[in-house]
């Protein structure tokens, strides 16, 4: 669903309600801003996020699946951090 809104006067962002109870966002729910290009994402911060267990276990599979050479923990770390931000990329 697309939706359209514009900035007010004081700087606020208003997101139509049919958007907002879509989505499930609250008074008070965190956002998270992610620009790019001359686009904005908004997606609830991490920390409110509920993770559904199916999309749990996807991204366990995804950190277990390694047939190559060892490799570092610094490098896993940034790889799991990478897939849990929704990037799903690991770093070859």
């Amino acid at each position: 669903m697309n939706a359209f809104t514009k900035v007010s006067a004081s700087g606020d962002l208003p997101l139509p309600r049919e958007t907002r109870d879509r989505l499930g966002w609250h008074p008070g729910v965190a956002l998270e801003i992610i620009e790019a290009g001359d686009s904005v994402t908004y997606r609830v911060r991490r920390d409110d996020r509920k993770l559904e267990p199916a999309e749990a276990v996807r991204l366990f599979e995804a950190l277990r699946q390694h047939d190559g050479p060892p490799v570092a923990l610094d490098q896993m770390k940034d790889d799991a951090r990478r897939i849990a931000s929704g990037e799903d990329t690991i770093a070859q």
